[in-house]
C-alpha cells in the first residue's frame, strides 16, 4: 500500500507582499531626500523582512495540493491564471493609488487564504505566478501614479509587511498539518487502516 505523499509548493504572495514594501519605504525615503543612514536602516529592515518568505519560497513547503504527479499546466489554465494574477495584482495598485490603509490591508489579508497551490501554474511556477502578479502591480502603479499619495507610501508598506507575516504564518501552519498527516497515514499504513480516509 502507497502512501499519498504531499508535494512542495513555493508560497510567492508572501514573497511578493515584502518585496512590495520594501520598495515602497525606499521609494518614499527618496522622494522626501532622507540620508543615506535611512536608506540603510530600511534596506537591513527589508532583508530581514523579505529573506524570511524567500527562504520559504526557495526552499518550499509541503502541501498535499502540489503531489507528484499531478497534471501539468495546460495552455489555456496557464493563461486564465496568468491574466487572473495580473488582475489582482492591477487591482492591489488601484488601492495603492486610492489611499485606502483599510481596504488594502484587508484584500492583501485576503489573498493569503486563497488556495494558490491548487492552481497548476501557480504549482509548477510560482516565479512566474510572482512575475505576472508584479506585472499587473506595476502597470496599475504606473498608469495612476499621479494620483498616488507620497505619504501614503509607509502605510502600504506597513500593510503589505503585515500580510506578508501573516501569510508565513499560514504557511507555517499548513506545512505542520501536512506533516501530522503523513505521520498519522504512516501509523494507519502500519495498523492496517486505508490512508485514503485521511484525504479528507
Amino acid at each position: 500500500m502507497q502512501l499519498k505523499k504531499p508535494g512542495l509548493y513555493r508560497p510567492f504572495i508572501p514573497l511578493f507582499f515584502s518585496l512590495v514594501g520594501w520598495a515602497f519605504l525606499h521609494t518614499w525615503f527618496f522622494l522626501i531626500g532622507a540620508n543615506h543612514r535611512a536608506h540603510i536602516a530600511v534596506a537591513v529592515l527589508g532583508l530581514v523582512i523579505a529573506a524570511w518568505p524567500a527562504w520559504h519560497f526557495a526552499n518550499g513547503q509541503l502541501s498535499t495540493a502540489g503531489q507528484a504527479g499531478s497534471p501539468g499546466v495546460s495552455r489555456g489554465g496557464a493563461l486564465s491564471t496568468a491574466l487572473l494574477l495580473s488582475a489582482m495584482g492591477a487591482v492591489l495598485g488601484s488601492l495603492v493609488a486610492n489611499g485606502s490603509v483599510f481596504l488594502l490591508a484587508a484584500v492583501a489579508m485576503a489573498l493569503n487564504y486563497v488556495p494558490w497551490g491548487r492552481l497548476p501554474l501557480s504549482r509548477h511556477h510560482p516565479a512566474l505566478s510572482c512575475a505576472m502578479t508584479t506585472g499587473g502591480f506595476a502597470a496599475a502603479l504606473w498608469l495612476r501614479h499621479q494620483a498616488i499619495d507620497v505619504m501614503f507610501l509607509p502605510f502600504a508598506a506597513w500593510a503589505f509587511w503585515v500580510a506578508a507575516c501573516i501569510g508565513l504564518m499560514q504557511v507555517a501552519e499548513q506545512s505542520r498539518r501536512s506533516k501530522r498527516s503523513m505521520a498519522a497515514q504512516s501509523t494507519a499504513v502500519k495498523g492496517g487502516i486505508h490512508p485514503a480516509i485521511f484525504d479528507t
